[in-house]
Parts: C-alpha cells; sequence; structure tokens
C-alpha cells in the first residue's frame, strides 16, 4: 500500500515508452494490469486494504497461540470467537 502510488506513476512512464523498450516479463503484465487504469488502481487497493483489515483482526490470535506454554486447551473457544467475527464481515 505504501508504494502503490509509485508503482502507479512507474507502470504509466513505461507505456509512455515504445513497446520494444517495456517489459515482458509476467511480473510486469501483472503490473500492468493492476495499475493500468484508475479503475484497477482502486479495486487492487480495496483489495489491499481489506486484506490488511482482516490480518488486523487475525494478528492477536496468531500471537497469542505462538507461546511456548500448552495453548491447545483455549484453541476451541478462541477460534470460534475468532470465525464468528470473520462471519460477521461477511454475512449480515
Amino acid at each position: 500500500l505504501e508504494i502503490s502510488q509509485k508503482l502507479c506513476v512507474y507502470v504509466r512512464w513505461v507505456l509512455t515508452r515504445p513497446a520494444y523498450k517495456q517489459p515482458k516479463g509476467v511480473s510486469f503484465s501483472v503490473l500492468k494490469a493492476a495499475f493500468a487504469t484508475e479503475k484497477s488502481l482502486n479495486h487492487h487497493l480495496a483489495c489491499l486494504e481489506f486484506a490488511k483489515f482482516v490480518l488486523m483482526i487475525l494478528e492477536p490470535f496468531l500471537k497469542t497461540f505462538q507461546a511456548e506454554r500448552p495453548l491447545a486447551v483455549f484453541l476451541y473457544e478462541r477460534l470460534m470467537e475468532l470465525m464468528s467475527e470473520l462471519t460477521k464481515l461477511f454475512v449480515k
């Protein structure tokens, strides 16, 4: 997300160059599809923001169960809370 505007400027600059000077790799094709138009840029930025939001919900769960002590006893309850919280994002 932090470098998306710079990637957008780069892709648009490369597209102004002659076709034989443009990169032909798969990675540039992905960038071109993502950042070539304003609509596709907004779509990909929204997807990244949503992924960031979901990861912010998952991070405390992952940190809690990365301890060295046995926490499997609490796993079911916390996992059900987590699934309930994530389901509320998709189901009204």
